[in-house]
């Protein structure tokens, strides 16, 4: 549906002469894209796939993940237009889908959307018809109601795990394909859980990066005593970057969403070192970012560096609202925080925790 829309928005803009498409893909090439994101950085748009009569743009899932959340810092110019909200309106409804919790009255919203979405569409566009893809958005919804939040049973990972048998299948013989797509597929497994200690797919649960002795132990010590209110430090280390559960964080570079401000915004947090106390005690001591609004033209947080100097923080890993790490995007001078999924409901279940 992604690939659709914005094929369909770029190609008009283009057609008008209110976007420069070779503008456009310069700006994607030289966007600053996070260390997270720069794995899945888009490929620029050609004018033949414009001119194209499928409803592809030659992205990948991850590729079109990226794109959907820098887009609107890429077609800034045509702010306040009909195309921009169509573009607006679709990533709001995918921020929605990804998020790891929904509550009810999100999901009656959400439908609101899909439907008043399709509409703004359909007049914007009205020689093309709804897809099928389209019109199955509608049922989403309750979907979401039987099965829970969609990033739980998205195909996405079962796609990956179908470019694993599509990279063999023109290699093995052609008389029984699934037989020979299983029967390697065993003998992957057998040796992936043969070879190690543990199965790859928990290899990512906890990976350390350089590794240096804490040199002020009594700082730390002082700074867990007042935030963590613990008094059995024995020994730490700090780290320039960590794997938690997948997600990587470094240091100087990462935010992470700490607390709830009293207007119902994340609060960020910068996160300046990295700590291992008695080898299984995580801990980050960030320096606090002050959350000004949620512009929705960017779908991002606007956020302010503290100019004072202030002392800087610590928490516990598991303590934290979200654990999704998050990066600084500095865009006509002003700070954003991209996000990938709609925030709201994750700091309404933190907040009754």
């Amino acid at each position: 549906i992604a690939p659709l829309e914005i094929k369909c928005v770029i190609k008009h803009l283009v057609l008008l002469g209110q976007l420069d498409l070779d503008l456009l893909n310069s700006a994607i090439v030289g966007f600053p894209y996070s260390p997270l994101d720069v794995r899945d950085k888009p490929s620029p748009i050609s004018y033949n796939t414009l001119a194209s009569r499928d409803n592809k743009l030659k992205q990948s899932s991850g590729q079109m993940i990226v794109l959907l959340k820098i887009l609107p810092f890429l077609i800034d110019t045509i702010k306040g237009s009909d195309y921009h909200s169509v573009i607006i309106e679709l990533i709001e409804i995918v921020q929605i889908l990804f998020a790891p919790v929904i509550c009810l009255q999100t999901i009656d919203r959400l439908k609101i959307l899909i439907e008043e979405h399709l509409n703004h569409v359909k007049n914007l566009f009205p020689e093309n018809n709804i897809t099928p893809k389209q019109h199955y958005l509608i049922h989403v919804p309750s979907q979401i109601k039987l099965l829970g939040p969609m990033i739980r049973h998205m195909c996405m990972r079962f796609e990956s795990k179908h470019c694993f048998f599509k990279q063999w299948a023109t290699k093995d013989n052609f008389k029984n394909v699934c037989k020979s797509l299983v029967k390697h597929n065993q003998l992957y497994e057998s040796c992936q859980n043969a070879n190690s200690n543990e199965h790859p797919i928990f290899s990512n649960m906890c990976n350390l990066g350089p590794v240096s002795e804490v040199k002020n132990l009594p700082y730390l010590k002082e700074k867990a005593r007042v935030f963590l209110g613990r008094d059995d430090i024995q020994h730490a280390v700090s780290v320039k970057w960590i794997i938690l559960n997948g997600n990587k964080y470094i240091c100087d570079k990462t935010l992470i969403v700490t607390t709830v401000s009293a207007n119902n915004l994340p609060e960020f947090g910068l996160v300046r070192k990295i700590y291992v106390i008695n080898s299984s005690l995580y801990c980050f001591e960030f320096q606090q970012q002050n959350t000004v609004c949620y512009e929705r033209d960017y779908m991002a947080y606007k956020i302010d560096t503290p100019t004072l100097a202030q002392a800087n923080e610590l928490i516990q890993a598991d303590s934290r609202v979200d654990f999704t790490p998050y990066y600084i995007l500095t865009y006509k001078s002003t700070t954003y925080v991209p996000v990938k999924y709609y925030l709201g409901d994750v700091m309404e279940r933190h907040k009754s925790l």
